[in-house]
C-alpha cells in the first residue's frame, strides 16, 4: 500500500507458484477504488507508478465467501433449498472462496476429482467437514427437521417469520 506513495516507480515480481491469487486481485481492485493504479505488464509482474495519492471514496464492503461457505454447507446438508436464503454475496466476486458452491456440488456428486484449494485455503475446514457429513458411504446427514430451532438460533441465524423461511444476511 505504500509503494504508490513513493516518489519513484516500483516493480514487484511474485515468484511462482502463486497461491491465493484472488487475494492479490482483491488488493489491486481495492486500491483502484481509491484511485491508485497498478499495472501487470506480464503475469506476476506488478508495476507501481510512484507519486500517486489515495483519494477518499465511499465503498461497500462485500460479504465474505469463506464465512458464507459454512452456511451453504448447512443449507446443503439439511436440504434447506429455498427455505434458507443467504444474502449479501456477490456471485461475480473476486474472492477465491466463491468456488465453495462448485466444490460442494463435486463432493455431493462423489466426483473423484481432486479439489485444489491452494487458491482458497480458508475453505479447507468446511470442505472437509462437508465431505465427512455428506456421505462417501458414511452416515447420512439428519433429515431437515432434525435442525432444531435452538441450534439455528445459537448459530446466529434468525427466522424472518415469513412463510417458514430462514434468511441469513451477511
Amino acid at each position: 500500500f505504500a509503494l504508490p506513495l513513493l516518489e519513484d516507480d516500483s516493480d514487484l515480481y511474485v515468484i511462482p507458484p502463486v497461491e491465493s491469487r484472488a487475494y492479490i486481485d482483491i488488493t489491486l481492485d481495492s486500491m483502484k477504488l481509491f484511485n491508485v493504479e497498478i499495472t501487470e505488464p506480464e503475469p506476476n509482474h506488478f508495476h507501481i507508478q510512484g507519486g500517486q495519492h489515495y483519494k477518499a471514496a465511499e465503498v461497500s464492503v462485500e460479504a465474505d465467501w469463506s464465512n458464507a461457505a459454512f452456511l451453504y454447507a448447512l443449507k446443503e446438508l439439511h436440504h434447506a433449498g429455498d427455505s434458507m436464503n443467504i444474502e449479501g454475496l456477490r456471485y461475480n466476486s473476486l474472492q477465491g472462496d466463491k468456488v465453495c458452491l462448485e466444490y460442494f456440488e463435486k463432493i455431493r456428486c462423489m466426483s473423484k476429482e481432486i479439489l485444489d484449494i491452494s487458491d482458497c485455503p480458508d475453505l479447507g475446514p468446511v470442505l472437509f467437514a462437508y465431505a465427512a457429513a455428506a456421505g462417501g458411504g458414511r452416515k447420512r446427514a439428519p433429515a431437515p427437521d432434525a435442525l432444531s430451532a435452538d441450534s439455528v438460533q445459537n448459530a446466529g441465524i434468525r427466522n424472518t417469520g415469513i412463510s417458514n423461511r430462514t434468511k441469513v444476511r451477511l
